[in-house]
């Protein structure tokens, strides 16, 4: 079966930098926000024609109610929408909680926001819990790796056989990096490019 379009932006759109997506998203007339995984779920839903795909910053009614009532929880207890943020003072609180392991995670934070959205504001315990207990999941089956890093980890090993020094892997596996941005981002291009052809005319 031949490649589709669809098929080389699923696999070639992780190698994009976070500086590069931002402008896709820009040009695509997407506000760009939210995490490095976000973007790229609202690049794959554009490209998948769902115009529909509800914005990372769009808020949920049950989120606003508990912006607007954010003085009544305790933030060095609650996780609080507009007052929390991932700073180095949080970061420390979950190494205390967590252990040194602790790194701001895709996972987790969705965790976070799926609990606004639902209308809950979590404690730090609570999210310290649920991290921890996901990380060892993934951790055991492989899985916590993001896409991105299992291709350099594939990468590197199916080089291991060719007697390559450490700067000639780098040089091989930024050449492999350059090469799938390059697929992608020619593919958006095209994309937009004709969107806005049809939009204008």
């Amino acid at each position: 079966m031949a490649e589709t379009d669809l098929d080389v932006i699923e696999k070639s759109i992780y190698f994009l930098k976070v500086s590069e997506l931002k402008q896709l998203l820009t040009d695509a007339g997407i506000k760009p926000s939210g995490s490095k995984q976000s973007m790229i779920n609202s690049l794959i839903a554009y490209a998948n024609g769902d115009s529909t795909r509800p914005s990372a910053l769009q808020l949920s009614d049950a989120e606003r109610a508990l912006r607007k009532k954010a003085n009544q929880y305790d933030p060095t207890v609650f996780i609080v929408p507009g007052v929390y943020t991932n700073n180095r003072k949080n970061r420390k609180r979950f190494h205390s909680l967590i252990g040194h392991h602790f790194s701001y995670t895709t996972y987790g934070m969705d965790w976070i926001k799926d609990r606004w959205a639902e209308g809950t504001c979590p404690t730090y315990q609570a999210f310290a819990e649920f991290w921890q207990e996901e990380y060892l999941r993934r951790k055991n089956n492989g899985a916590f790796k993001s896409k991105q890093t299992l291709q350099r980890v594939q990468f590197f090993r199916a080089m291991k056989d060719r007697n390559l020094s450490k700067g000639e892997l780098e040089d091989a596996w930024a050449r492999e990096r350059a090469e799938h941005s390059a697929k992608a981002e020619k593919i958006f291009r095209d994309l937009i490019k004709r969107r806005n052809k049809i939009a204008t005319s």
